[in-house]
């Protein structure tokens, strides 16, 4: 078990210093692989309050090559802390993410999600992601560090041709989510969109 953390550890520091991931950043497909790595291992070292034996369910407010990253980890992966990972993406198109409703309608599609991830296509969400989630054991992650100053946990952004992310510790703590120290002390200050 101790080395499938150091390899989670291990693959977390390389992503973010991985040569293809800083020239090639804004390509959509290594954007969407390297941020997969990270969602992964945001769930690797967090715990749910409640966490049963059911699978841990990954719902994506993006596109279909964001739902596609993420299984082709979360198959290799296999099971996290016991729980087999199931990855949909949320079927929210039609909602323009300003509307009033848009927060219910995100409440409603991700009721039964421990994670949600917003993917870069699908920044204009954020906000209201933020808001929908706010206070629930839902480990949110998103789109640069715009992300985490909208209420996010995680936002993942580019740096000096570094992945890094941000975390918005309040909003960790308000969701009753156990998640290691050692990850939040990787993360870097948010500074603004």
């Amino acid at each position: 078990m101790r080395w499938v953390q150091r390899a989670a550890w291990t693959l977390l520091i390389v992503v973010s210093a991985w040569p293809g991931a800083r020239r090639a950043y804004g390509a959509t497909e290594d954007e969407m692989r390297v941020h997969a790595a990270y969602v992964m291992n945001f769930v690797r070292y967090s715990r749910w309050p409640q966490a049963g034996d059911g699978p841990l369910v990954i719902s994506v407010l993006g596109t279909a090559q964001n739902v596609s990253a993420l299984r082709d980890l979360a198959t290799r992966a296999g099971a996290i802390n016991g729980r087999r990972l199931s990855v949909r993406l949320l079927p929210l198109a039609s909602i323009p993410p300003s509307e009033p409703a848009a927060v219910r309608a995100l409440q409603q599609a991700a009721a039964a999600s421990d994670v949600l991830y917003v993917g870069s296509s699908h920044r204009a969400w954020s906000r209201t992601a933020a808001t929908a989630m706010a206070g629930r054991p839902v480990l949110t992650v998103g789109p640069g560090q715009d992300f985490v100053s909208s209420g996010g946990m995680f936002g993942m952004y580019l740096d000096g041709g570094h992945v890094r992310f941000a975390v918005n510790a309040p909003a960790v703590r308000a969701s009753s989510l156990d998640i290691s120290a050692r990850l939040l002390t990787l993360a870097r200050p948010a500074t603004g969109p």
